[in-house]
């Protein structure tokens, strides 16, 4: 049976780019796969499957859509012929401000395949309908992030977190920031996120640092102080675990 709905936080104060859209059946690198760490993805369904994003799993329909948000871990049940899917990649450049709470699955969105084919068609020449579309859906389909927890000190915990990633900071600390006792925080991450509070924050530096490698000209040397991860033995080896590259081969792959 599928899980209740759960929800990622996006900012959509601003427009999305980067975008790229097609239509196609589900390949084996759909099987099993890490979601780039700083894109989108949106599927529209032609097809029954099951997808697990992270720790939650949806029994999907066709007409179903789901939102992939970055650096997730998911896999489909169904690959190959007769999982046919449409989908808008797309990043959200937007890193603070106007915030939504995006489901992973909405059900019966047939209305909105035209446009997405249309979108879609025409993102060759122009990406306006493809950015008007999508953010238009993420709108739509967003709603205020506080009504889809218990407890909205998550939110500012990890806003806190996103804020100093660049500083050693204690738990106790973001505990004191968010009005809770370190032993509730630690709890409610465990609850919510299925990590260590720790793990949460190293993933977070290793988001941010993946970002900066990709996007910027900065040094390795100072993409580690930026994402509060000095010491570049611990800082290559961590980014190796996390992503299975060093920092220098990850930069490489860029530019292919």
């Amino acid at each position: 049976m599928a899980q209740e709905v759960r929800w990622s936080i996006a900012f959509v104060g601003s427009p999305p780019n980067r975008l790229s859209a097609g239509d196609g059946n589900l390949t084996e690198n759909h099987s099993v796969w890490g979601q780039h760490p700083e894109l989108w993805t949106v599927f529209y369904y032609h097809h029954t499957n099951a997808l697990t994003i992270g720790t939650s799993t949806y029994a999907l329909r066709d007409g179903d859509i789901a939102y992939i948000p970055p650096g997730a871990s998911c896999s489909h049940a169904k690959v190959g012929d007769d999982c046919w899917v449409d989908f808008i990649t797309f990043d959200l450049p937007a890193r603070q401000g106007f915030r939504s709470a995006i489901p992973h699955v909405t059900r019966s969105m047939q209305p909105f395949l035209p446009n997405l084919r249309k979108a879609s068609n025409l993102i060759v020449d122009s990406s306006v309908h493809a950015q008007a579309f999508i953010w238009n859906l993420l709108l739509f389909v967003g709603q205020s992030p506080t009504l889809f927890r218990e407890a909205a000190q998550l939110y500012e915990a990890e806003d806190f977190i996103r804020q100093n990633l660049g500083r050693k900071f204690r738990i106790e600390e973001i505990a004191e920031f968010c009005r809770l006792s370190p032993r509730s925080l630690l709890a409610m991450f465990r609850a919510e996120h299925g990590v260590t509070i720790q793990e949460y924050i190293i993933s977070k530096r290793v988001q941010e640092a993946t970002r900066l490698l990709l996007r910027t000209n900065l040094t390795i040397k100072e993409i580690a102080q930026r994402v509060g991860m000095p010491d570049l033995q611990y800082f290559n080896k961590t980014m190796r675990t996390m992503t299975g590259l060093a920092p220098s081969k990850l930069r490489q792959t860029r530019d292919k």
